[in-house]
């Protein structure tokens, strides 16, 4: 059931009581002043909660179409009915934004009407800025855009979808400093967000942390009691890790995950990698629609301690022109990397190596990439600098089909693919690492590890799980 409250736009003399009335219930028989506008907006609990606490940092998560944008595009408007407040609204990616939680706060979803009445603000579109009449600032952007973002004196920012910001937290840390807009007496950041799994930055620092002013709300779809029955009896369809995430709303990590071992431990930097690295190499998946995701690594140490490192990341789309691709790999030239690249991109091959660049088809072997890679993780061999964060994000929540035992189809996995092409390529020019292995079925893979290592079978389960399973072993 949804709550009635009513927002007032206020003159500068009533700021100091704004918390006390803030929100009213239409009940209430005399209100204080409204000032210039009058916003009449109804809340579902969760929702109010959100809009009521004074935390100065919350977290409201909860499964799909529990009412989320809406919540936070409300609670953005208690702060923006401050005179000289500037508020900020952003998301990982600007063109996201546009068309998701400002078009709740301008335009309205479905059968609910927009958070701002037409009237009630001045819109610039081309400095992404609204003005609420008699009242403060909204300033809508993107992280893509972090310079204006470092330029900001915020009294107040919501993010929306914060399980798409980096793992490491940098891009949650950045807004946070910027809470000093002295004209709201209650700075505030909140953060509304689909749960996602428990090496996430944002799980960490609201579960785990305890050493700062936080307030956290989760939320179940079937609060939303306007969202259609099909849609509700779609949710409830699901199972495991997904239901507990999409319908209750709940923080999990993924059953079935390709890298069931990774954890946040191998999220670091590597000192001195510069002068440790033997040798450097370059993962490409070669992207056109989709993002094109280039890894630099390097392997260090020797022997039965030979590890490897993944110290840089570019991972955007419009990338499948050779030329674009050796351009924006230039500053890595002078670590003069082999490159393994998506095999059936033969034309980028192809130019690379004209360009200068020793470039080669990358061995496209599924089962035995994910061995190697997930070898190098159980023995403690392989890490991630925190700046890369898609291959985090991609790695953490990596699954398997549990019909086929294979990396489901549909997600993301082009840092993935890119990962698993410099490993194979790391492990053939290393002993290779001997550990218990996983096996994954691929119809297309008859003769796995025939190149890098000869097939042994071995009878012993893995976690329960009835089927035989291969482990390398050296060719010699």
């Amino acid at each position: 059931m949804r709550i009635p409250v009513v927002w007032c736009s206020m003159s500068g003399s009533e700021r100091a009581t704004r918390r006390s009335y803030a929100m009213l219930p239409n009940s209430v028989s005399n209100p204080p002043p409204l000032g210039v506008g009058r916003f009449n907006i109804q809340l579902f609990p969760a929702q109010m909660s959100l809009v009521k606490s004074q935390a100065r940092e919350i977290l409201y998560s909860g499964g799909y179409g529990s009412g989320k944008s809406y919540g936070l595009c409300c609670k953005l408007l208690t702060h923006a009915v401050i005179p000289g407040n500037l508020c900020l609204l952003a998301r990982k990616h600007r063109a996201t934004l546009k068309h998701t939680t400002l078009r709740t706060l301008l335009v309205g979803d479905g059968n609910c009407p927009p958070v701002l009445p037409f009237g009630s603000y001045e819109h610039n579109e081309s400095k992404s800025l609204i003005h609420i009449m008699g009242g403060g600032d909204i300033i809508y952007m993107g992280f893509d855009d972090d310079i204006k973002l470092r330029s900001l004196n915020l009294g107040a920012a919501a993010i929306d979808e914060g399980i798409e910001l980096s793992y490491d937290g940098s891009e949650y840390m950045e807004v946070l400093h910027r809470l000093r807009n002295s004209a709201d007496p209650c700075r505030q950041m909140w953060t509304c967000t689909n749960p996602g799994g428990k090496s996430h930055f944002l799980y960490r620092h609201f579960f785990e942390e305890t050493n700062h002013n936080a307030f956290v709300i989760e939320c179940q779809s079937t609060e939303n009691t306007e969202l259609p029955q099909d849609y509700v009896d779609s949710l409830k369809r699901m199972s495991g890790a997904a239901r507990d995430r999409y319908l209750m709303g709940k923080w999990c990590d993924s059953e079935g995950l390709v890298y069931p071992e990774f954890n946040t431990s191998m999220i670091k930097d590597v000192p001195d990698i510069e002068n440790l690295a033997r040798n450097w190499y370059i993962g490409i998946d070669v992207g056109r629609k989709d993002p094109c995701a280039l890894l630099l690594a390097a392997s260090y140490g020797s022997g039965e301690d030979c590890r490897i490192h993944i110290v840089r990341e570019i991972y955007k789309p419009g990338l499948e022109m050779s030329t674009t691709i050796s351009d924006t790999m230039s500053p890595w030239r002078v670590h003069n990397p082999q490159i393994f690249c998506d095999p059936s991109a033969g034309g980028t091959i192809t130019d690379l190596n004209a360009s200068g660049w020793t470039a080669e088809p990358a061995r496209n072997k599924i089962a035995e990439g994910v061995q190697i890679v997930r070898n190098a993780i159980g023995c403690g061999h392989f890490s991630i600098s925190p700046s890369c964060v898609n291959l985090i994000r991609e790695i953490s929540s990596y699954s398997l089909d549990a019909k086929t035992g294979l990396p489901a189809p549909g997600q993301s996995e082009h840092a993935c693919d890119a990962c698993r092409y410099l490993m194979q390529a790391w492990s053939s020019a290393k002993e290779p690492i001997i550990s218990p292995g996983i096996y994954i079925p691929d119809e297309n893979d008859d003769d796995a590890f025939s190149k890098n290592g000869a097939k042994t079978h071995n009878q012993d389960t893995v976690e329960g799980n009835e089927r035989q399973y291969w482990e390398l072993q050296d060719d010699e």
